[in-house]
């Protein structure tokens, strides 16, 4: 009786270290697939078109990356559908780290509440690795527009109203940051204007440029080469202060008390991902994020370096989407 207790005791601490080596070996895998991550290329998918914020971050941030790991990385365009086309590309390739997506908020946090089937959801389909740069849009008009403040922007567009005129806005998509900036200027200011959306900042840039449509708000970086040479002037910036890029733009809030508006850009996975290679790019992006150079080349661009955890980006995600879902349904932004 004492000689089956006992082995039915060994036969149960046998089955206990079977366990906890099957346990181990699961836990150790993904951590070995980190420590050697990454090995070969890496695909980082920008689901807007190139020329804009969104893609500039992404290379510089693409180029950083391969250079700390010594392995390429290639930057890959695919606008289209509000981001779902490039989100949804993502989707169907292998959840290993080796497929990474830059985005800007919008399509994170405004299209899934704007389009009723997106084709993607966010909260379940990607994991955020860490919120990168945050910045302003420039509201800017063509030169041939009499206005040289927001005040009297304002009083235009009001006057247009007034005799049943329209007055064209410029957006890079249907729920962007800068088309959401353009509906609380509006909403704020009780003027009125005809929206034109494009694909992309810089057809939409382009038809501002060219006159086609009077005014428009976009990312810092792209626009103010174009406002130095004089082919479009800015009247003001969405940002609660004046930016040191720029230090005689005005901010809109002097014109509009309250008015502030910012996009943030970020760095995502597909769900699924091993946690050890998320928080190992996370980290890879953080150290990026508060070397002196980058912080440098943030300030002479307009932008501001942030730099987050997977835990606080997904809370700061969650937030940020709360409160873009307010200003859409104040706004009442509908997508077609």
């Amino acid at each position: 009786m004492m000689t089956k207790t006992i082995s039915a005791c060994l036969g149960g601490l046998r089955s206990a270290c079977m366990l906890g080596a099957l346990a181990a070996t699961a836990f150790g895998a993904p951590v070995a697939q980190a420590q050697q991550y990454p090995d070969r290329a890496i695909t980082m998918i920008v689901p807007v078109g190139p020329g804009g914020g969104t893609d500039i971050m992404a290379r510089e941030i693409s180029r950083r990356l391969s250079e700390a790991w010594g392995k390429p990385i290639v930057v890959e365009n695919k606008p289209g559908g509000a981001g779902a086309v490039g989100v949804k590309s993502m989707m169907r390739v292998p959840a290993d780290g080796y497929t990474l997506m830059f985005t800007h908020d919008g399509i994170i946090v405004a299209t899934p509440k704007l389009f009723k089937a997106p084709g993607y959801d966010p909260r379940t389909d990607l994991i955020g690795i860490s919120e990168v740069a945050k910045t302003g849009y420039l509201l800017v008009v063509h030169p041939s527009v009499p206005a040289r403040s927001v005040t009297e922007l304002i009083a235009l567009m009001r006057d247009k109203k007034a005799r049943n005129e329209s007055f064209g806005f410029a957006t890079s998509a249907v729920g962007s940051a800068d088309h959401l900036s353009g509906e609380m200027f509006r909403q704020m200011t009780q003027v009125d204007m005809l929206v034109v959306h494009y694909k992309g900042t810089t057809p939409a840039m382009a038809d501002v440029i060219g006159g086609h449509l009077p005014f428009g708000f976009f990312a810092i970086p792209p626009t103010t080469q174009h406002v130095k040479s004089g082919s479009l002037r800015a009247l003001g910036v969405t940002t609660r202060n004046r930016l040191p890029l720029l230090p005689d733009v005005a901010a809109i809030g002097e014109s509009v008390p309250g008015f502030e508006s910012s996009s943030w850009y970020g760095l995502f996975a597909l769900a699924g991902t091993p946690r050890p290679i998320v928080e190992k790019i996370s980290a890879e992006v953080r150290r990026i994020v508060g070397a002196p150079d980058f912080i440098d080349y943030m300030n002479r661009i307009g932008f501001i370096g942030v730099g987050s955890t997977p835990a606080e980006f997904a809370d700061f995600i969650a937030k940020d989407t709360e409160k873009v879902g307010e200003i859409i349904r104040a706004a009442n932004v509908r997508a077609e």
